[in-house]
């Protein structure tokens, strides 16, 4: 998936984590 909330606050860091490799 791509990194769409890459930027995100707390809830997108649940949903996505930073690791967007």
């Amino acid at each position: 998936m791509p990194p769409v909330w890459d930027h995100g606050g707390p809830l997108q860091q649940v949903a996505y984590p930073a690791s967007d490799s």
